[in-house]
């Protein structure tokens, strides 16, 4: 049987990111509880989510782990301002304002977002 070029390219990727974050200690640190929300546009399709950070970056991991397609709308705790949010390996970057921001997910869609807590301003 044949593989799909595109989910080995996606699994390439995703293992790719994910070495560059354990050579970085991102992560291998601490998940931070609470920081970060996230509310699924479908309630059948919850959207996982993890949170750690490494020096002044933070990197917010949300997955959807299985079939169906949502909206996702994330709250980041006590950060207020605006700043740039990348998706790491997508190449796409938006906005957070006053903290919140939004994304498409797909069926086993997984996004890794990182903000530059130096360019944002904080509570």
């Amino acid at each position: 049987m044949a593989e799909n070029s595109g989910e080995t390219s996606y699994i390439q990727l995703t293992a790719s990111i994910v070495s560059a974050y354990v050579s970085n200690n991102t992560v291998a640190s601490a998940d931070i509880p609470n920081l970060v929300t996230v509310n699924s546009s479908d309630p059948d399709v919850p959207i996982d989510l993890m949170v750690k950070a490494h020096g002044q970056t933070l990197y917010i991991f949300a997955a959807i782990s299985g079939a169906g397609t949502a909206n996702g709308e994330f709250l980041v705790q006590g950060m207020n301002g605006y700043g740039p949010v990348t998706v790491l390996g997508e190449n796409r970057t938006f906005t957070v304002t006053d903290g919140q921001f939004g994304d498409v997910f797909a069926a086993n869609d997984v996004h890794i977002y990182e903000i530059d807590l130096t360019a944002v301003t904080c509570d």
